[in-house]
């Protein structure tokens, strides 16, 4: 690969520089980006299951208090609506699963020792405690897939794959014209030294390439000493 390198021309040499730093430095700037917005995105689908899961485990208050199951039933499945929220478990206040439901094809979430918010293989799973009082009178585990998340990234690697290239092309095309600013010059340095290598007497040609248009080089030869 470095003969290949050597072998360009100092065209091609300043344009592949060109794009590859462009290049390069479109790719950095997007992965961080691209890790910002999945951090952000993944803060906020957490955000989102633990509203959810609040506002059901506080309309849920009085099934638990009156061991109304039919009635937590009803407000349970209420969140499949929601086409993310997958798994959704009731407990009461000795953490025996009071009501429930499972998407079919879904496994059962693993709610054990989750406090808060915890990622699996499989999706989120959000634990919430349900108070009524000041007690508490039980908790809401919901688990959520991360349908969402993937579509979000599957659309920004298309929106980055397509500004990648169309960055590619305009790099091109800037480094296809300003290549000349820089290798124009070097190219006609190398022209006047083959010519000057090829002619008889090179210290009069620079000379007389170094003279104002039209004007005659003089030369004058050092003074000798005088003659006796």
């Amino acid at each position: 690969m470095t003969n290949a390198l050597k072998n360009l021309s100092i065209k091609r040499k300043v344009t592949l520089v060109t794009m590859t730093t462009s290049c390069a430095a479109l790719v950095v700037a997007s992965s961080l980006f691209s890790v910002y917005d999945y951090v952000t995105a993944r803060r906020a689908l957490v955000r989102e299951a633990m509203t959810m899961a609040d506002i059901v485990g506080g309309n849920s208050t009085a099934a638990l208090s009156f061991d109304d199951k039919d009635a937590a039933s009803e407000i349970l499945w209420r969140l499949r609506g929601q086409e993310s929220i997958r798994t959704a478990v009731l407990f009461d206040s000795v953490g025996q699963t009071f009501t429930s439901f499972v998407t079919p094809g879904w496994p059962n979430a693993d709610c054990e020792g989750v406090a808060g918010a915890r990622f699996t293989s499989t999706g989120l799973v959000v634990r919430r405690p349900i108070t009524f009082g000041g007690d508490r009178i039980g908790s809401i585990c919901v688990q959520s897939d991360l349908s969402a998340l993937e579509a979000r990234l599957h659309g920004y690697g298309l929106i980055l794959a397509v500004v990648l290239l169309a960055s590619s092309l305009t790099a091109l095309l800037l480094a296809a014209r300003l290549q000349r600013l820089i290798s124009g010059p070097i190219l006609r340095l190398g022209e006047t030294t083959r010519r000057v290598s090829n002619e008889p007497y090179p210290n009069a040609a620079l000379a007389r390439r170094a003279s104002p248009k039209g004007a005659v080089s003089r030369f004058t030869l050092p003074p000798t000493d005088a003659e006796p």
